[in-house]
């Protein structure tokens, strides 16, 4: 006989509320409350349209050389806050206040514009052996379709909700070459430079700041001096200012068929992970190199390419992430994938 035992059955079978939730019984019931929830769906439409326009003026001073200035428009339809927090909204007057029983609808962001004005350059050189093409360019964004961490001062508070940026511009210029240096050399290469950032104000609300902890400074909607930051003359999140390829290919005939040497160099430069500029959040420029063997059938209907990619185990971070003082101020990051090899066969109907 076990005391326990006979307790246990008791407290499940007695139907008595004070036995079965005593907290000496074994398996006591536990009541918490009703489990209640509440869901609603919201409807709306809304609709945006635009029309744009291309000039673009070419200039042939010689059969192998083409240059060119263009002036362009273009346009992004608006939408809905869908999939984000503070999807939905209530109705709101002229001044941007809520009204008052307004019924809830889906929150939107307006459509994106912009102007771009471009000049180019395309050319054949040396009979043919060299192809150069250069352009630069500068793109006008009016209402950028930008998706941060924004300070609403109608609600005095950060929300993570797409948000239209004024004044954003993107300019900067290209490069890209390919010489066939000899018969069996081929050698290629492209630089870009990029310079995207704000040119309005624009306020971002940065609470994952290790030197401003909300425990000691409050927060974004009670001290708003000491964690909202306008971000106009920062750069733009995830774009690199500078990057860079040159690549190589060798061909070696043979009665076998042919065999191509190939290799080729990135290199990206450092970025912004967030639309604030900082230290914190820069992800450090990175660079890989490739190489490959590729044998060819003289019919050219059999290929097999033997490659091996980021030839010198690169350690590269693709993107990092920092938390705020609840997750302890951790930074992370986003690895891109280690030194690889294999290979790969492929085969080519009706040639």
């Amino acid at each position: 006989y076990n005391p326990a035992d006979s307790m246990v059955a008791t407290c499940a079978t007695a139907g008595d509320a004070t036995g079965i939730t005593n907290g000496d019984c074994s398996t006591p019931l536990r009541l918490g409350g009703m489990p209640l929830s509440w869901g609603s769906n919201v409807a709306d439409n809304d609709k945006w349209s635009d029309t744009n326009y291309r000039i673009n003026i070419d200039w042939t001073p010689t059969d192998d050389i083409l240059m060119y200035a263009s002036f362009t428009t273009g346009y992004r339809s608006g939408g809905y806050q869908l999939g984000v927090t503070d999807a939905r909204d209530q109705g709101r007057d002229a001044m941007g206040l809520p009204v008052p029983g307004a019924d809830i609808k889906p929150m939107t962001y307006d459509k994106e514009t912009v102007e771009s004005i471009e000049f180019g350059y395309k050319g054949m050189h040396f009979d043919g052996t060299l192809q150069l093409n250069m352009s630069v360019y500068q793109y006008t964004y009016d209402n950028y379709q930008d998706r941060l961490n924004v300070f609403d001062p109608v609600r005095n508070r950060g929300v993570d909700i797409v948000q239209n940026a004024n004044g954003v511009i993107n300019r900067g210029f290209e490069v890209e070459s390919l010489w066939l240096a000899t018969e069996r050399l081929t050698l290629g290469g492209n630089y870009s430079y990029t310079d995207a950032f704000y040119d309005e104000d624009y306020y971002v609300v940065e609470s994952d700041n290790p030197n401003v902890p909300l425990s000691l400074f409050g927060s974004p909607e009670t001290n708003s001096d000491a964690f909202v930051t306008n971000v106009k003359g920062d750069q733009l999140k995830r774009i690199p200012k500078n990057k860079a390829t040159i690549w190589g290919s060798y061909d070696i005939p043979t009665n076998v068929g042919n065999f191509q040497l190939r290799a080729d160099y990135s290199y990206t430069g450092d970025f912004a992970d967030d639309g604030i500029t900082r230290e914190l959040d820069r992800v450090p420029a990175r660079s890989r190199a490739n190489a490959a063997v590729i044998w060819t059938d003289a019919q050219r209907h059999w290929s097999i390419r033997g490659f091996v990619d980021n030839l010198t185990n690169e350690k590269n971070i693709r993107g990092v992430g920092t938390a705020t003082e609840a997750g302890n101020w951790a930074l992370t990051g986003t690895i891109l994938y280690p030194r690889y090899w294999g290979f790969d066969i492929r085969y080519r109907f009706g040639m």
